[in-house]
Protein backbone atom coordinates (compact mmCIF):
# COMPACT_ATOMS: atom_id res chain seq x y z
CA UNK A 1 0.00 0.00 0.00
CA UNK A 2 1.36 3.43 -1.00
CA UNK A 3 1.87 5.98 1.70
CA UNK A 4 0.23 9.41 1.05
CA UNK A 5 2.26 12.46 1.94
CA UNK A 6 0.49 14.20 4.87
CA UNK A 7 1.36 17.64 3.44
CA UNK A 8 -0.44 16.84 0.19
CA UNK A 9 -3.39 15.36 2.07
CA UNK A 10 -3.73 18.56 4.14
CA UNK A 11 -3.60 20.70 1.00
CA UNK A 12 -6.39 18.65 -0.62
CA UNK A 13 -8.55 19.10 2.49
CA UNK A 14 -7.84 22.85 2.53
CA UNK A 15 -8.76 23.29 -1.15
CA UNK A 16 -11.92 21.21 -0.66
CA UNK A 17 -12.93 23.27 2.37
CA UNK A 18 -12.35 26.55 0.51
CA UNK A 19 -14.46 25.35 -2.43
CA UNK A 20 -17.34 24.36 -0.16
CA UNK A 21 -17.07 27.69 1.72
CA UNK A 22 -17.15 29.63 -1.57
CA UNK A 23 -20.26 27.76 -2.77
CA UNK A 24 -22.03 28.36 0.56
CA UNK A 25 -21.09 32.08 0.54
CA UNK A 26 -22.38 32.47 -3.02
CA UNK A 27 -25.62 30.69 -2.13
CA UNK A 28 -26.19 32.89 0.93
CA UNK A 29 -25.48 36.08 -1.05
CA UNK A 30 -27.88 34.96 -3.78
CA UNK A 31 -30.64 34.14 -1.26
CA UNK A 32 -30.19 37.44 0.61
CA UNK A 33 -30.72 39.35 -2.63
CA UNK A 34 -34.37 38.20 -2.59
CA UNK A 35 -35.07 39.29 0.99
CA UNK A 36 -36.82 42.62 1.51
CA UNK A 37 -39.01 42.72 -1.57
CA UNK A 38 -38.28 43.89 -5.07
CA UNK A 39 -35.69 46.52 -5.95
CA UNK A 40 -36.77 48.88 -8.69
CA UNK A 41 -34.49 50.50 -11.25
CA UNK A 42 -34.69 53.23 -13.87
CA UNK A 43 -33.23 52.22 -17.23
CA UNK A 44 -32.58 55.11 -19.63
CA UNK A 45 -32.32 54.20 -23.31
CA UNK A 46 -30.50 56.03 -26.10
CA UNK A 47 -33.83 56.83 -27.83
CA UNK A 48 -34.97 58.89 -24.82
CA UNK A 49 -37.28 56.26 -23.31
CA UNK A 50 -36.88 55.47 -19.63
CA UNK A 51 -38.26 52.23 -18.26
CA UNK A 52 -38.89 51.49 -14.59
CA UNK A 53 -39.14 48.03 -13.05
CA UNK A 54 -37.17 45.09 -11.68
CA UNK A 55 -33.91 44.53 -13.58
CA UNK A 56 -32.21 41.21 -14.22
CA UNK A 57 -28.73 41.32 -15.74
CA UNK A 58 -28.14 37.60 -16.35
CA UNK A 59 -28.25 35.89 -18.81
CA UNK A 60 -29.76 38.85 -20.71
CA UNK A 61 -30.60 42.36 -19.60
CA UNK A 62 -34.35 42.30 -18.88
CA UNK A 63 -36.79 44.46 -16.98
CA UNK A 64 -39.82 42.81 -15.34
CA UNK A 65 -43.19 44.54 -14.97
CA UNK A 66 -41.93 47.53 -17.00
CA UNK A 67 -43.44 51.00 -16.61
CA UNK A 68 -42.91 54.29 -18.40
CA UNK A 69 -43.65 57.86 -17.39
CA UNK A 70 -45.77 60.13 -19.54
CA UNK A 71 -46.44 63.84 -19.23
CA UNK A 72 -50.18 64.55 -18.94
CA UNK A 73 -51.84 67.90 -19.57
CA UNK A 74 -53.86 68.70 -16.41
CA UNK A 75 -55.84 71.69 -17.72
CA UNK A 76 -55.98 74.29 -20.48
CA UNK A 77 -52.89 75.95 -18.97
CA UNK A 78 -49.85 74.70 -20.95
CA UNK A 79 -47.72 74.93 -17.79
CA UNK A 80 -50.06 72.67 -15.80
CA UNK A 81 -48.44 69.34 -16.62
CA UNK A 82 -48.58 66.22 -14.47
CA UNK A 83 -46.83 62.88 -14.63
CA UNK A 84 -48.52 59.54 -15.22
CA UNK A 85 -46.90 56.18 -14.42
CA UNK A 86 -47.97 53.75 -17.15
CA UNK A 87 -47.50 50.00 -16.65
CA UNK A 88 -46.81 48.37 -20.01
CA UNK A 89 -48.97 45.41 -18.94
CA UNK A 90 -51.95 47.69 -19.70
CA UNK A 91 -50.73 48.42 -23.23
CA UNK A 92 -51.96 46.61 -26.33
CA UNK A 93 -49.02 44.21 -26.39
CA UNK A 94 -48.91 43.78 -22.56
CA UNK A 95 -45.35 42.51 -22.02
CA UNK A 96 -44.45 40.98 -18.66
CA UNK A 97 -40.76 41.54 -19.36
CA UNK A 98 -38.69 43.52 -21.83
CA UNK A 99 -35.39 42.21 -23.13
CA UNK A 100 -33.11 45.22 -23.58
CA UNK A 101 -30.16 45.65 -25.91
CA UNK A 102 -27.21 46.60 -23.68
CA UNK A 103 -25.77 48.77 -26.48
CA UNK A 104 -28.85 51.03 -26.29
CA UNK A 105 -28.76 51.57 -22.52
CA UNK A 106 -27.41 54.92 -21.33
CA UNK A 107 -27.57 54.11 -17.62
CA UNK A 108 -29.25 51.98 -14.98
CA UNK A 109 -30.03 53.58 -11.63
CA UNK A 110 -31.67 52.22 -8.51
CA UNK A 111 -34.93 53.98 -7.62
CA UNK A 112 -34.78 55.47 -4.12
CA UNK A 113 -36.52 53.23 -1.56
CA UNK A 114 -38.52 56.11 -0.09
CA UNK A 115 -39.24 57.96 -3.34
CA UNK A 116 -42.71 58.68 -4.69
CA UNK A 117 -41.84 56.61 -7.76
CA UNK A 118 -40.96 53.57 -5.61
CA UNK A 119 -44.28 53.88 -3.77
CA UNK A 120 -46.17 54.17 -7.07
CA UNK A 121 -44.39 51.09 -8.48
CA UNK A 122 -45.26 49.09 -5.34
CA UNK A 123 -48.89 50.20 -5.58
CA UNK A 124 -48.95 49.25 -9.27
CA UNK A 125 -47.50 45.81 -8.47
CA UNK A 126 -50.29 45.32 -5.91
CA UNK A 127 -52.83 46.00 -8.69
CA UNK A 128 -51.17 43.59 -11.13
CA UNK A 129 -53.67 40.76 -10.67
CA UNK A 130 -56.65 43.04 -11.20
CA UNK A 131 -58.03 43.59 -14.70
CA UNK A 132 -57.26 46.88 -16.37
CA UNK A 133 -60.09 49.36 -16.69
CA UNK A 134 -62.02 49.04 -19.93
CA UNK A 135 -61.58 51.91 -22.37
CA UNK A 136 -64.38 54.47 -22.17
CA UNK A 137 -64.07 55.75 -25.71
CA UNK A 138 -61.26 58.13 -24.88
CA UNK A 139 -58.43 58.27 -27.36
CA UNK A 140 -55.27 56.42 -26.47
CA UNK A 141 -52.43 58.68 -25.36
CA UNK A 142 -50.16 59.76 -28.15
CA UNK A 143 -46.54 58.64 -28.09
CA UNK A 144 -44.29 61.01 -26.16
CA UNK A 145 -42.31 63.19 -28.58
CA UNK A 146 -38.65 62.22 -28.60
CA UNK A 147 -39.34 58.83 -27.02
CA UNK A 148 -38.37 56.97 -30.18
CA UNK A 149 -41.75 55.20 -30.30
CA UNK A 150 -44.03 55.83 -33.24
CA UNK A 151 -47.25 54.20 -34.43
CA UNK A 152 -45.48 51.88 -36.87
CA UNK A 153 -43.39 50.39 -34.05
CA UNK A 154 -46.48 49.94 -31.88
CA UNK A 155 -48.37 48.23 -34.71
CA UNK A 156 -45.40 45.99 -35.48
CA UNK A 157 -45.17 44.96 -31.81
CA UNK A 158 -41.65 46.33 -31.25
Amino acid sequence: MAKVNTGTKGLVWLVGFLLVAAVVAFGVAWAVSFIGGPTYYAVAMTDGTTYFGEVSRFPKLTISDPHTIQLVQQSEDPNDVGISLNPLRNSLWAPKTLELNRENVLFISKVGPDSQLEQALIASADLEGQPAAAPTGAAAPAPVPGSGVDETEVEAGN
